[in-house]
């Protein structure tokens, strides 16, 4: 049997009331701020927002702080928003009919959730528009005052005011009755990880108009005192520069090399020495499938990025973890992996890689620090040497 299930993304401020059960047997838990669980493990669920039918299962959840969980398969919730199978296709807002709602109001607008993107513990991010300007952004609503407060920080030390080409800031954050929220630029095209999952493993000319993008963000970062502790390919959005695509498109990398403008974006976990960390200490911070061996032991240090950039080139080049890891592993049972598992080249899943970027790759991802690119300037200087060998097939 199946059941269809519209969400209201509106957010409320009522607390909770107690889980409903139906005769159905299915269970609907409300959550804060408008969001609820719905479980129930003999009918398989349609997930609807907005009219848009974006996920099914058996065990579904809008708002809050679990993933959504497909008969035990290792999705997560923001997998499930973002699938390129699933793709959303707006039509444009009915802005008269928005500014009759309670939207949530900024200095520089007022601005009403359309549809929700992804949820985690920190924050649910959600595409909005601007009542008063019709302006497509994207708005983060902050579950904890910490991570609030920090990303509002680091936005500071990043200066939005003169913002990088290859970062993306929040244009405002807002507190209000309603929660804690920051608005940044709609970015059209998608993440990373949404590009690799539509079009497959890239080739080293398609990595080259990503990847010295990512290392450019990197040295800015890092040269403010910023660490990012979070690099991943669903943390680069890459934005389109082709007026007439609604999105990326294969033939943009195959025939515009260079068309393309990368964006690493989430500051909320962001290390910065004179920043108080918002993340307990000892906890293990990041995600678990980029992050180094020296982040498992607590060391923050910007050579871990550099690693992470390097998991972010390897997964392009071959749709691998380099060290077999699921985004979804035990902490521990990944570090006890990463230290003992080879590592192969990338070149054996790609030959289009040569030996020198190959080379490359290896160096980024080395489980020593010493033996990483000791900077992101370097480590982008190292792969723009290797590209050479690939300059004929630009000309």
């Amino acid at each position: 049997m199946n059941m269809s299930m519209y969400i209201d993304d509106t957010i409320v401020d009522e607390e909770p009331n107690e889980p409903e059960q139906r005769n159905d047997g299915i269970e609907i838990e409300p959550t804060l701020k408008g969001g609820f669980v719905v479980n129930n493990p003999d009918t398989e669920i349609n997930l609807e927002v907005n009219g848009v039918v974006v996920g099914a299962g058996n065990n579904l959840y809008q708002g809050g702080m679990k993933d959504y969980t497909n008969k035990g398969s290792e999705r997560g919730f923001d997998r499930v928003l973002t699938s390129p199978a699933m793709q959303i296709r707006l039509d444009a807002p009915d802005l008269e009919a928005l500014r009759r709602r309670k939207g949530i109001k900024g200095a520089n607008d007022t601005y009403e959730i359309i549809t929700p993107i992804h949820a985690n513990d920190k924050c649910i991010i959600s595409h909005a528009v601007g009542i008063d300007t019709g302006r497509n952004v994207v708005v983060k609503q902050y579950r904890d005052e910490r991570f609030f407060k920090h990303e509002l920080t680091i936005n500071g030390i990043l200066n939005p005011d003169a913002e990088h080409e290859s970062i993306l800031l929040a244009d405002e954050f807002i507190e209000n009755n309603r929660g804690m929220f920051s608005v940044s630029r709609y970015i059209d095209g998608g993440d990373l990880q949404q590009v690799l999952e539509r079009f497959g493993k890239l080739s080293p000319l398609e990595c080259m108009s990503i990847f010295p993008s990512i290392c450019d963000a990197l040295e800015y970062m890092h040269g403010k005192g910023v660490v990012h502790r979070d690099i991943k390919a669903a943390n680069i959005l890459v934005e389109s520069l082709d007026e007439n695509s609604p999105g990326i498109q294969r033939e943009m990398f195959l025939s515009r090399i260079g068309r393309v403008s990368p964006k690493v974006i989430d500051y909320d976990i962001a290390w910065h020495r004179l920043v108080a960390d918002p993340v307990p200490v000892g906890a293990v911070c990041g995600t678990v499938s980029y992050m180094s061996p020296q982040v498992y032991v607590g060391e923050i240090d910007p050579r871990n990025d550099i690693f992470a950039a390097g998991i972010v080139l390897y997964f392009m080049l071959t749709l691998k973890h380099p060290f077999n890891i699921k985004p979804t592993e035990h902490a521990l049972i990944a570090y006890k992996r990463m230290k003992e598992e080879p590592v192969s080249n990338p070149s054996d899943d790609n030959p289009n890689v040569t030996k020198k970027l190959s080379e490359v790759v290896m160096t980024t991802i080395a489980k020593s620090h010493e033996e990483r690119y000791q900077s992101a300037r370097e480590l982008k200087d190292a792969f723009l040497d290797a590209m050479k060998d690939y300059y004929f097939l630009m000309q």
